[in-house]
């Protein structure tokens, strides 16, 4: 059997509040202090959608950076990191990419190899016991988060933090502690009921959000009527009532059940 076709809501419902607090967020990216904004909710909930809405109007003066934390966890260290340099890394062009990274190059081509080709002589990085090296690293990506965000402001999302590995959470929680001004944001996303008593990841949500300018949203599903106007969104306004109902019971306003159950006829 055919699977059926993944469709989207062409608005976002629901999420009035949440949306122009994002946005009351992003609007103060150049004001020299740093925004931090934790959302967390279910999977499906609408997360990374509230996010893509709130920065769809920010044009391109704005940088947007994603790291994707896995479920691979701690075999991959440092991958949400390696994802958001090298997404910078591929939207410079070549004669600015040693500008931008400068003497960080060679700490940071550790984990983007792709930064040694582009910065060919830069000198490699130099030993140490590990602990050294994870300092320089630190320094590093300290230095160039900045230096990305006076070139241009610039939001940083790291997605999925519950599956972070140790080595990512460490230098997350480095950086959020480090960085005091500058003309950036720092999204998180959370997947909360995830995170089991005694995660590292806990604490650090607390540690964050002790901070006065920390925005936390918590998504919950939509009610039956945002429920009404989602699926209304997708097939139209002449949706039945069976269909709704059948939506509505299965999908229990998850916005992603939603719209797979919508696209699928209720089934």
């Amino acid at each position: 059997m055919a699977a059926s076709k993944r469709v989207s809501s062409p608005r976002l419902v629901g999420r009035r509040e949440e949306l122009a607090s994002v946005r009351a967020a992003f609007a103060e990216l150049r004001g020299g202090q740093p925004q931090v904004i934790v959302i967390g909710g279910e999977s499906g909930v609408g997360k990374t959608r509230l996010i893509d809405e709130a920065t769809a109007e920010l044009g391109s003066g704005v940088r947007i950076l994603r790291g994707q934390c896995q479920v691979l966890g701690s075999e991959l260290p440092y991958l949400p990191f390696a994802e958001l340099i090298r997404e910078l890394v591929r939207g410079l062009d070549e004669d600015e990419v040693e500008p931008m990274l400068g003497s960080m190059a060679p700490e940071l081509a550790q984990f983007v190899p792709e930064i040694a080709a582009l910065v060919p002589d830069s000198p490699p990085s130099a030993g140490g016991n590990s602990e050294l090296r994870r300092l320089r690293l630190f320094e590093a990506l300290l230095q160039v988060t900045e230096r990305i965000a006076e070139d241009r402001p610039t939001i940083f999302v790291f997605e999925d933090v519950h599956w972070i590995d140790p080595a990512s959470l460490q230098l997350l929680a480095f950086l959020s502690q480090s960085i005091r001004r500058g003309n950036m944001a720092l999204v998180v996303t959370v997947r909360t009921e995830a995170l089991e008593r005694g995660s590292p990841v806990l604490p650090f949500l607390a540690e964050l959000e002790r901070g006065s300018s920390v925005l936390r949203i918590e998504l919950d599903r939509l009610d039956r009527e945002a429920t009404r106007r989602q699926v209304a969104a997708i097939l139209g306004d002449s949706t039945g009532a069976h269909l709704f109902e059948r939506v509505w019971e299965l999908g229990d306003g998850n916005p992603l059940f939603t719209e797979e159950l919508a696209a699928a006829g209720g089934r």
